[in-house]
């Protein structure tokens, strides 16, 4: 009796874990047909055309991303930023950047978008900052929408977006859309 309901565990749990697997591997594909499919989340692709650029401090340099429009619909997007290892970022200088305003991606368009930057030489006389010899800027571009006063904002979920700028794990205050509501709620 033991024996046969051992066994029984033993399959049932042994196929709980091969369709937990499968599922795993299986779920990015499927989330990208999804998102083509539909258009929905996802829309605007993003990459960086190069991996990797050497740059000296105090001299600029050019870099550029690429953005694609997979939808059917024309989208406004925005980008933000992020610079590790954190102490480098004041030294950190965007002269243009895509990242500072609106990209209109129409339907299936791609588009080039440059970014000019340098390194502060300042950085070299900063002790916290030697031996750093790698920095990496990292963007996430954003479908965008407007918020209650006209302004763009990443149309994503706040932690989302908090993550992307590097601020994943640090509470926040709410944001003033949120105290608002909880000030009227808290008066009535």
């Amino acid at each position: 009796m033991y024996k046969t309901r051992n066994r029984n565990l033993l399959m049932y749990t042994s196929a709980v874990v091969i369709l937990g697997v499968g599922i795993t591997y299986a779920a990015v594909p499927l989330y990208r047909m999804f998102c083509s499919a539909t258009g929905f989340a996802g829309t605007p692709t993003f990459f960086p055309q190069q991996k990797y650029v050497d740059v000296l401090p105090g001299e600029s340099s050019l870099a550029f991303y690429k953005a694609r429009n997979e939808s059917k619909k024309d989208v406004i997007g925005i980008a933000t930023y992020n610079v590790t290892p954190d102490r480098v970022a004041p030294y950190f200088s965007k002269v243009e950047c895509f990242c500072f305003e609106e990209q209109k991606l129409l339907a299936g368009e791609e588009v080039d978008m440059p970014l000019l930057f340098f390194i502060d030489k300042d950085i070299m006389d900063d002790p916290s900052c030697r031996g750093i010899n790698d920095i990496v800027l990292s963007y996430t571009f954003f479908k965008a929408r407007r918020n209650a006063q006209g302004h763009l904002e990443p149309d994503a979920e706040e932690d989302v977006v908090q993550k992307s700028l590097g601020f994943e794990g640090y509470e926040h205050s709410p944001r003033a859309e949120t105290r608002k509501t909880e000030g009227r709620n808290a008066g009535s």
